[in-house]
Parts: C-alpha cells; sequence; structure tokens
C-alpha cells in the first residue's frame, strides 16, 4: 500500500543502490510508523521530507557522516555557512527529498527544525552526501525504514580554518513492536 501511495504522489521509484549500511537481507519487512510528509513549497518546489523521532529503542544502525556541499549558496541566494553558524549539537535536522534535482533524483536537502511546519531555504546547511542519499531513499521507501538526523558536532570556524562544516548522527529504526 505504501509503495502504490508513494508512486501516485511522486512518480517513479528511485533508483536502486547498495550499501554495506543496508540491513542483511534476512531482515524482515515491517510496516512503516509514518508515510513521508509533503514540505510546504520552498520557492515552488515541493520537497517529500522523511520525517522520523529519536527513539532510545527499535534502532537498526546508529552512524555519523559529513553534510556536503557546505560551502554553496541555496537556491534563494543564502549562505549555507550562516545556516550552519546558527545550528546547535542536538538539534534535530529534516530530511526533504529533492527528486528533481537535476544532478541526482535521490538528493536529500538538510534543513535543521526550527519548531515550525515550513522549511526555509536560508536554513539549509546541504546536502547528504549521493551514496547515503540514495540509501535513505530506499530505506524509506522499499525497506519501510525510518530515519532521524541531528546535528553531532559544528566542524572548523576557528584560527585559519574559516569554513565551517556539519557533523550529523544518523539513526535508521525499524517500526516498534506494539
Amino acid at each position: 500500500m505504501f509503495k502504490k501511495l508513494f508512486n501516485s504522489l511522486f512518480g517513479e521509484k528511485p533508483r536502486e543502490a547498495y550499501s554495506p549500511l543496508d540491513p542483511p537481507p534476512f531482515t524482515p519487512n515491517i510496516p512503516p510508523i509514518s508515510e513521508p510528509t509533503q514540505v510546504p513549497p520552498v520557492h515552488g518546489i515541493n520537497y517529500p521530507e522523511f520525517l522520523g523521532d529519536r527513539r532510545e529503542t527499535n534502532y537498526i544502525k546508529k552512524f555519523k557522516t559529513k553534510a556536503v556541499g557546505v560551502t554553496y549558496e541555496n537556491i534563494d541566494g543564502s549562505s549555507r555557512q550562516e545556516a550552519i553558524r546558527r545550528v546547535r549539537v542536538g538539534q534535530k535536522v529534516r530530511l526533504a527529498w529533492d527528486k528533481e534535482n537535476p544532478h541526482d533524483s535521490n538528493a536529500i536537502l538538510l534543513f535543521p527544525s526550527d519548531g515550525s511546519d515550513r522549511v526555509k531555504m536560508r536554513n539549509c546547511i546541504g546536502y547528504l552526501n549521493a551514496r547515503l542519499a540514495a540509501d535513505v531513499v530506499d530505506w524509506v521507501i522499499n525497506k519501510d525504514r525510518y530515519v532521524y538526523a541531528e546535528v553531532a558536532e559544528i566542524l572548523g570556524g576557528y584560527g585559519d580554518l574559516e569554513t565551517v562544516g556539519c557533523l550529523l548522527e544518523i539513526t535508521v529504526y525499524k517500526e516498534e513492536d506494539e
């Protein structure tokens, strides 16, 4: 049902990708907790958002990764460097699938949560790297997993290194037993 709903809302399936981060092949197919929601349009673009909440149990894997593209400007001309300087360690990060991205249909934008329902392009801190983004899309769409992300560390921005970066902690969950 989820795949049918997803395809009716967002079109074709994402391309398949393999990663050592994939769960073992014998992992049972667990129904989703909630379905991707549609983020209100940002500069005329609709981004399906992969929502997830942090839990203490039933996670499959937890790892850290750097946001990429942090030195580029956002499509509205705002600075990702300034956006990173505004985030705090422990802040939840919203993952928004940029499936219309001309370079990568699995691209995932990173928006630190500010408590509102809307994401603001001026708050975008970058993307997940391409391989991990393809895995996340596959986990959520095809394997009924949910992903929670938060800021683990702000990198750089001191001494001779003026550029800042963002280290994220990603947690992949399965549905809780009821």
